[in-house]
């Protein structure tokens, strides 16, 4: 895929003649479009002008606010910069350089309207609480085999009463709306539905493990502009194949080219949005000390797709189509008395086991002990082999295991349970009161502290990491840019008020 505008761009920046940066723009065209030199020409031309417009409009915004207080409209259209790019800030890459950029995201998130969940709670999913007369909510759903009945909200509170246990969850009058968005595997481009497939199942998981019954998923897709129409459905049916398994509608979409004219090539991109309903509060906030870990076995998604296929190993792939996941999920469900004792799930995803342990330690200030031993006895052998033979550590990648976070007393009945639905289980460790993550293996241990990216798992990312310089005062930086994307936002709000 290549960027037209961008290139035009930062070659005016560097002062490139009009006719060069034509010259080039013509030769990128020429990679993916069959066409007369006379409209290539066109084209080119028409891209620099556009260009060259906007860059004036910039820069006499940039020089009006050198000399003097400037306009709203001048605040708006100048570009909030760190000077540090996306990979070299290992953003989008599950590690440190991801955690840094999504603190500052979340807390330029907050509103007034504060949500139930909001996205600092870094929990990969949201929540908002809706006042609403549910008294008929269980005759809401009559679609033939759907498993709502299973959730019976209504009944499943009073029996959470009856325990004395009943964190705050949808009710008669109050209806606590879970919401997620995933973006698909930027390298499953070219595999259109395995990318709809496996992204689809990654926000479905989400849902499941706060401790909502999804009802609705909706479907953002780019293509370049060169993509072959087909690489559309055949993503709409890997996503379709999840919703018909899991038995949850798609009911929205939207379809748009990437970057318009101005971006050609056939690259795939986009994500996977859902809406779910809270039964239980399965939030990482409610973890507590003493709590045991229950791993499940994990075959992999979209992270274990790519690493086979770009290592010439697809029959792994295989191993990564099943809805299993969700299946232990609703296993826990269907059993109001050990949702009773479950405190928090969390699919074992960004950046693996280590960033997720990192994430919940930076919410919690709680400590974990993990034998490594049990966890390398929850990954699909094949998987494991894979990894190994590709060099990647299986604790920084997703494994799409489920792990559970439950009192200790009923721990045997969550994993005897799960086992007679032919999901294997094990507890792979406890949560402690210090802040510490400690791995063990046999004698030895070690405190686990944050990577910057996740495991290199393709060989582009291991060239990557190991010519990695990491950008000095990064934190500082990213921080400066969102003091300076808050005063933009108050600017325009204050505007708009202003001008009513």
């Amino acid at each position: 895929m290549t960027n037209l505008e961008g290139i035009a761009r930062n070659l005016l920046r560097q002062q490139k003649s009009r006719e060069d940066i034509i010259d080039h723009l013509i030769s990128e065209y020429k990679i993916f479009k069959n066409t007369s030199s006379e409209y290539l020409r066109q084209f080119a031309e028409a891209i620099v002008d556009e260009v060259e417009i906007s860059e004036k409009i910039i820069k006499d915004a940039e020089n009006r606010k050198k000399i003097s207080q400037p306009e709203i409209f001048d605040e708006i259209i100048i570009p909030i910069q760190t000077e540090v790019s996306m990979g070299e800030g290992g953003v989008g890459c599950r590690g440190e350089g991801d955690n840094i950029i999504h603190h500052y995201l979340s807390k330029i998130s907050r509103t007034a309207n504060t949500p139930y969940i909001s996205p600092l709670s870094l929990d990969d999913a949201g929540a908002v609480k809706v006042k609403i007369n549910l008294t008929n909510f269980e005759d809401l759903d009559d679609s033939e085999g759907s498993d709502f009945s299973e959730i019976s909200i209504n009944k499943d509170i009073e029996k959470r009463k009856k325990a004395k246990k009943l964190p705050e969850q949808s009710s008669n009058n109050t209806l606590i709306v879970v919401s997620k968005m995933e973006g698909m595997h930027s390298r499953l481009s070219d595999f259109p539905f395995l990318a709809g497939f496996h992204v689809t199942r990654a926000m479905l998981r989400d849902l499941y493990v706060k401790g909502a019954q999804p009802i609705s998923i909706m479907v953002d897709v780019h293509l370049a502009d060169d993509g072959d129409i087909g690489k559309l459905l055949d993503f709409q049916a890997g996503i379709a194949t999840v919703a018909e398994l899991v038995n949850v509608p798609i009911t929205a979409g939207s379809t748009l080219r990437i970057g318009g004219d101005m971006v050609i090539g056939d690259r795939l991109t986009g994500g996977i949005a859902g809406i779910g309903i809270m039964k239980c509060s399965y939030f990482r906030k409610n973890i507590q000390a003493g709590d045991t870990m229950i791993m499940t076995m994990g075959s992999g998604g979209g992270t274990v797709c790519t690493t086979a296929l770009y290592h010439g190993h697809p029959e792994i792939v295989k191993e990564t189509l099943n809805v299993s996941f969700i299946e232990a999920v609703k296993t826990i469900y269907q059993n109001p008395k050990i949702c009773n004792r479950v405190h928090a799930m969390i699919d074992i995803t960004n950046g693996g086991l280590r960033n997720d342990l990192l994430e919940i330690q930076a919410v919690t200030s709680l400590g974990f002990d993990v034998n490594l031993e049990n966890v390398r006895q929850m990954v699909n052998p094949k998987i494991l082999t894979l990894l190994a033979d590709a060099s990647v550590d299986y604790l920084g990648v997703s494994l799409d295991s489920l792990l559970i976070f439950c009192e200790d007393s009923v721990k045997m009945t969550i994993i005897q349970k799960l086992h007679e639905k032919g999901i294997e289980a094990k507890k792979i460790g406890r949560v402690q009161v210090n802040d510490k993550i400690i791995f063990y293996q046999g004698n030895q241990q070690e405190i686990i502290k944050p990577n910057f990216r996740e495991s290199a798992y393709t060989s582009v990312k291991k060239i990557i990491e190991k010519n990695e310089i990491q950008p000095k005062n990064y934190t500082n930086l990213v921080e400066k840019a969102y003091r300076r994307a808050q005063e933009k936002k108050k600017a325009v709000i204050n505007h708009i008020h202003n001008n009513i």
